[in-house]
């Protein structure tokens, strides 16, 4: 149920748009975040660090679950 839900293979257009605006909408936070850290001098330094680990952390997961 969940995977179908989350596929939107037997939705109807509602739930597609509703999907495709909430992915849309926390991809435009998530960017407006990482420009408001990057924009901060004292918080510049932290931000760079978390965005390297966590890009790391997600290349890793990668490779431990599919490979």
């Amino acid at each position: 149920l969940i995977t179908r839900l989350h596929t939107a293979r037997e939705a109807g257009w509602i739930w597609r748009l509703i999907l495709d605006a909430t992915a849309t909408l926390l991809l435009l936070v998530c960017i407006t975040g990482l420009v408001l850290w990057q924009s901060l001098p004292k918080r510049r330094m932290i931000g760079s660090a978390a965005i390297i680990l966590s890009v790391g952390a997600v290349v890793l997961a990668y490779c431990l679950c599919v490979s």
